[in-house]
C-alpha cells in the first residue's frame, strides 16, 4: 500500500524521525527555561510531537504531516538559541504602530544588541515569498525585512538599533542575498542545498554564504549616556574604600555588605573605558545639588576629575 509514492512503514519512519527530533529540542531547552519565551516554545513542540504520535500510532500519517510539521523550523530555531550568546528573549512580541499583531523576534541576544529571524522554507517557498506570490496578506521576504530594519530603529539597544539578522535554513540565490542586504539585513545560510525530509537541521553545518554576513561581535560602542544614580555610584565614599563599615542605618549596612560582596567601581572603570560618557543637564544638575549637600571632600574631588 502507498500513500502519495510512500509507503505507510516508510512514513511513519519519517514521523519518527520527527518524533525523535522534537525530543531532542525539548531536551535541549530544558536548561534554557529562564530565558523569556522558552518556555512557550517547549510547549509548542509538546503539540506537535502529541499530533504526530497520534497519527503514528492510528498508522494515519500522510507526507503533509511531515512536510508541514514546524519541527523543521523549530530546530533551525533551537539550534540557533544554542550558538548565541547572552540571549534575552526568544519569540519576543515588539508592538508596531498600526499592525493588527505584534511582530515577533525569534531570538534577541548579545544582551540586546541583535535581532534573529529563524527562516526554515525550502527554496521554492522562498522564490514564492520573495515575489509575493502567497496567500493574500502576506507580506514577500523583502517587505519583512523592512519592516524589521524600521522596528530595529525605533527599538534602539544602548542608542543604537539593534543587528537584524536573517538566518536561513536553505539556500538563497545572489539577488535576494544583495537585496535583502541593501535593505540592511545580515544573512545567515545553514545549509548550501536544498534539504530533504530525513534531514535534522540540529546536525546540519553552518556555512556563510561568500555573499553573507554574520556579526561575530557587538560593535563598540563609544558614548555612554550615564544617569543620577550611576554617577552616585562612581564617585562615592561607599565605592570607593569606605564599605568596611558598620552604620547605624540598617540600609547603609545593607548597601556596604553588598559593595564587599561586589565592588562596583571596577564594573564602572572597565565600562568607561574608552568611551566618552556624557549626561543631560537635568541629570548634572541633580547630581551636583546632591553633591553640594551631602558629598565628603574626598567624594567632590572625584566629581570633578570625572567632568574633567
Amino acid at each position: 500500500m502507498q500513500t502519495n509514492e510512500y509507503t505507510v512503514v516508510e512514513l511513519t519512519n519519517l514521523a519518527q524521525q520527527k518524533i525523535d527530533l522534537g525530543e531532542k529540542l525539548l531536551s535541549d531547552l530544558a536548561p534554557r527555561e529562564t530565558i523569556e519565551g522558552v518556555r512557550k516554545i517547549r510547549k509548542k513542540i509538546s503539540q506537535e510531537l502529541k499530533f504526530l504520535n497520534r497519527v503514528k500510532a492510528n498508522g494515519t500519517v500522510t507526507i503533509n504531516h511531515i512536510l508541514c510539521s514546524n519541527l523543521t523550523h523549530f530546530g533551525c530555531l533551537v539550534e540557533c538559541l544554542l550558538a548565541s550568546a547572552d540571549v534575552k528573549h526568544v519569540d519576543y512580541p515588539l508592538p508596531i504602530e498600526d499592525r493588527a499583531c505584534p511582530l515577533r523576534v525569534d531570538i534577541v541576544c548579545d544582551g540586546g544588541a541583535t535581532w534573529i529571524k529563524v527562516i526554515a522554507r525550502n527554496p521554492k517557498s522562498l522564490s514564492d515569498a520573495v515575489y509575493g506570490r502567497t496567500s493574500y496578506g502576506s507580506k514577500s521576504i523583502l517587505e519583512q525585512a523592512e519592516e524589521y530594519v524600521q522596528a530595529a530603529n525605533n527599538f534602539p539597544y544602548m542608542f543604537r538599533p539593534p543587528t537584524v539578522v536573517f538566518r536561513f535554513l536553505s539556500r538563497l540565490d545572489e539577488e535576494l542575498i544583495e537585496e535583502l542586504q541593501r535593505i540592511g539585513i545580515r544573512v545567515v545560510i545553514l545549509a548550501d542545498g536544498p534539504t530533504s525530509l530525513t534531514d535534522d537541521p540540529q546536525h546540519q553545518q553552518q556555512q556563510q554564504h561568500p555573499g553573507a554576513s554574520v556579526p561575530d561581535r557587538q560593535e563598540e560602542i563609544r558614548l555612554l549616556n550615564v544617569d543620577v544614580t550611576t554617577l552616585i555610584a562612581y564617585c562615592s565614599a561607599m565605592t570607593n574604600g569606605s564599605a568596611l563599615w558598620e552604620f547605624k542605618q540598617p540600609l547603609l549596612s545593607e548597601q556596604a555588605r553588598w559593595e564587599r560582596d561586589k565592588p562596583v567601581k571596577p564594573i564602572l572603570d572597565q565600562l568607561f573605558t574608552g568611551r566618552r560618557l556624557i549626561c543631560c543637564q537635568t541629570a548634572y544638575d541633580s547630581f551636583h545639588d546632591i553633591l553640594t549637600i551631602l558629598g565628603g571632600e574626598g567624594e567632590k574631588a572625584r566629581a570633578r576629575e570625572l567632568f574633567t
